[in-house]
C-alpha cells in the first residue's frame, strides 16, 4: 500500500513539474498549487519542491533577463507571485523544521505582494523589491545585502537580525517596522519613513538617513557612527547610550529626543533643533563639532558660548 502511494505521488509531482513548462499561464499556475499540495502531503518531497519553485524564481525572473522589463511596468508575472504565496504560507519555517535557506538571490521582484508571509533566512542578496508589498512580513535574520526596495511597505515588517548592508531603502515605509539588531551599514534611507520603528541596538554605521522620518523611533544603544540625518525628522525619538560620533544632524528636527549616556563626539548639529532635548548635558555639547544656529534650551547656549564660544561659529 505505502508502495502504490509513493508511486502515485511519484507521478503526481512529474506532472506538476512538466506542467511548469508549459507555455499556458492557466497550466502553470495549475502545476505550481498541485507542488503546492503534494508538498503538505509528502514530507520527503517538501523541501525539493521548494527548492524547485526557488529555481523556478531564480531563473524567470533573474536580474539578467528581466530588470529592464520589470522596471518599466513593475508587474510581477502571474506565476512568479503564486510561488511566492505558495511559499510565503508554506507549513514549516527555517529552524522550524527546515535546516536550510531559501535561496532568491538576483531575483527581480518589483511590486511583489509578500503581505504576512514568511521568509525568515532567505537569501534576497542583489534581489530587487522596489515598491513592493511586504506588510507585516517575517524576514527575520534574512540576507538583503544590496538589495533594492526603495518606495516598499515594509510596515509592521519583523526585519529583526537582518542584514541590510548597502542595501536601498529610499522612500521606503517602515513604520513600526521591527529592526532590532539589523545591520543597516551604510543603507540608503533617504525620505524612508521609520515613525516608531524599533531600532535598538541596529548598526547604522556611515548610513544615508537624509529627511527620514524617525519620530519616536528607539534607537537606544545603536552604533550611528558617520551617519547622516541631514533634515531628518526624530522628534521624541530614543538615543540612548547609542555612539553618534561624526554623525551629521544639520538641519535635524531634534526636540524632546532622549539623549542619556550617547556619545556626540565630533557631531554636526548645525542647524538642528534640540529645544526640549532629554538627558542632553553640557559635557555631551562639549565635544560636538559645531551648533552652530542650533535651537538650544537657553541655560545650556548660555553655559556652552561661556566656556566653549567656538561651537557657535559658522563652520568653514
Amino acid at each position: 500500500m505505502k508502495v502504490s502511494q509513493e508511486g502515485q505521488i511519484t507521478e503526481r509531482l512529474a506532472r506538476a513539474i512538466d506542467q511548469l513548462e508549459n507555455s499556458a499561464i492557466e497550466i502553470r499556475l495549475g502545476g505550481i498549487y498541485a507542488l503546492e499540495r503534494i508538498a503538505n502531503e509528502s514530507e520527503k518531497d517538501y523541501w525539493p519542491i521548494m527548492e524547485i519553485f526557488t529555481a523556478y524564481v531564480r531563473k524567470n525572473s533573474c536580474v539578467d533577463s528581466r530588470l529592464k522589463e520589470f522596471s518599466k511596468t513593475r508587474k510581477i508575472p502571474f506565476d512568479i507571485q503564486a510561488i511566492l504565496t505558495v511559499i510565503g504560507r508554506r507549513k514549516n519555517s527555517l529552524n522550524h523544521r527546515e535546516s536550510k535557506c531559501l535561496n532568491l538571490e538576483m531575483t527581480c521582484l518589483q511590486g511583489a505582494d509578500l503581505t504576512d508571509t514568511y521568509f525568515e533566512g532567505a537569501n534576497f542578496i542583489n534581489a530587487y523589491l522596489e515598491g513592493a508589498f511586504l506588510i507585516d512580513s517575517h524576514l527575520e535574520g534574512a540576507n538583503l545585502s544590496n538589495a533594492h526596495l526603495e518606495g516598499a511597505d515594509l510596515m509592521y515588517a519583523h526585519l529583526e537580525r537582518v542584514d541590510l548592508k548597502n542595501a536601498h531603502l529610499e522612500g521606503a515605509d517602515l513604520r513600526a517596522a521591527h529592526l532590532e539588531g539589523a545591520d543597516l551599514k551604510a543603507a540608503h534611507l533617504e525620505m524612508a519613513n521609520l515613525e516608531w520603528a524599533k531600532l535598538e541596538k541596529v548598526n547604522l554605521k556611515n548610513a544615508y538617513l537624509e529627511k527620514a522620518n524617525l519620530s519616536g523611533t528607539n534607537l537606544e544603544f545603536s552604533d550611528l557612527k558617520n551617519a547622516t540625518f541631514k533634515k531628518s525628522y526624530l522628534v521624541g525619538a530614543n538615543l540612548k547610550g547609542s555612539d553618534l560620533k561624526n554623525v551629521i544632524f544639520e538641519g535635524a528636527n531634534l526636540m524632546w529626543t532622549n539623549f542619556k549616556g550617547s556619545n556626540l563626539k565630533g557631531a554636526n548639529l548645525k542647524g538642528a533643533n534640540l529645544k526640549g532635548a532629554k538627558d542632553l548635558s553640557f559635557e555631551q555639547l562639549s565635544e560636538v563639532e559645531t551648533i552652530y544656529n542650533a535651537e538650544l534650551n537657553e541655560s545650556l547656549r548660555t553655559l556652552l558660548k561661556a566656556k566653549h564660544p567656538a561651537l557657535f561659529a559658522e563652520p568653514n
